[in-house]
């Protein structure tokens, strides 16, 4: 390949960030205060959209890594019940800033996956031990 090539090819692949969404499923566990653990019930699993970008940085053998982070978590509600009825609804906004990705080997796609989310009674994401997983990266 020509200096040149490798240079247009080599910048391509390093500087430019393309924007993505999905759908994934989300698993949200509600941390409830010792008096009230067990007294609910909500519904865990909502599909949430998530917009990521993704940076590829390539050699001139291929691909070295490919580097993708979030940029937007749509928010969620959740309704608690007790005896059926509604008592409550949790709004949950992600920083999508600080969620922790955990990044897994490659499969037959490169993106995002599920993300698992810890919160309390008011809403307020534990990012110590909330995840985001991330496929190929």
């Amino acid at each position: 390949m020509s200096d040149k090539f490798n240079s247009i090819y080599k910048d391509l692949l390093s500087e430019d960030a393309d924007s993505y969404f999905a759908n994934v499923q989300a698993t949200v566990q509600i941390d409830l205060p010792e008096g009230d653990a067990g007294q609910f019930d909500w519904e865990s699993t909502h599909k949430v959209m998530i917009t990521f970008s993704m940076v590829v940085e390539g050699r001139s053998w291929g691909i070295k890594s490919i580097a993708i982070t979030p940029s937007n978590i749509s928010p969620i509600s959740i309704n608690l019940f007790k005896d059926d009825k509604i008592v409550k609804t949790i709004e949950i906004n992600v920083d999508a800033s600080q969620i922790h990705i955990e990044q897994t080997p490659p499969t037959n796609y490169i993106g995002v996956g599920e993300i698992e989310l810890y919160v309390n009674l008011n809403g307020v994401v534990d990012y110590k031990r909330s995840t985001l997983v991330a496929y190929g990266v």
